[in-house]
């Protein structure tokens, strides 16, 4: 009867052999995933940086131009006539304009913070992703170490059982 335990547990060793080498590689896999998103989110920081300050400088811009319209109209007489003799070509050519430019430019908002909150969405989605394989790395790592640990014992109750 102990002669048939033998191969048994021989079998038993090598199948969870395996398991700890399919274990490595998920582990790897897991290591190379979260690597390759900290590396995209590192090359990506740059570009969200400058969306998010052509979004800011947009959101002013804008700002200013409603509280422009909002102001009283002798206010805005006065800017014209200002303007009219300051720097005759701005006023010649930027007053019919100026409806046109804000059009654009609350566009040109709109666009800029749908870039902003899909960027934001996308380091948000790698950043849980990340703390996910980091997580399975570490699990995956203290298993192996664990799984490890079982099949050296197991063998050495094996070779104790041949002496």
């Amino acid at each position: 009867m102990n002669t048939k335990r033998q191969p048994m547990a021989k079998k038993d060793i090598d199948r969870v052999k395996g398991k700890i080498e399919e274990l490595i590689k998920i582990k790897t896999q897991a290591l190379v995933r979260y690597r390759k998103a900290e590396f995209w989110i590192r090359d990506n920081k740059e570009e969200y940086y400058e969306v998010v300050h052509d979004y800011n400088s947009i959101k002013f811009t804008v700002k200013n131009a409603i509280s422009f319209k909002k102001a009283p109209f002798i206010i805005k007489v006065q800017v014209f006539f200002y303007t009219l003799f300051k720097k005759p070509q701005l006023s010649l050519i930027g007053f019919p304009l100026l409806h046109n430019a804000t059009k654009h430019l609350i566009d040109d908002y709109w666009s800029c913070k749908r870039m902003k909150s899909d960027f934001e969405r996308d380091l948000d989605y790698t950043e849980d992703m990340i703390e996910k394989d980091k997580n399975l790395y570490d699990e995956t790592e203290k298993l192996i170490y664990k799984c490890k640990k079982i099949v050296n014992d197991w063998e050495r109750m094996e070779r104790r059982k041949k002496r």
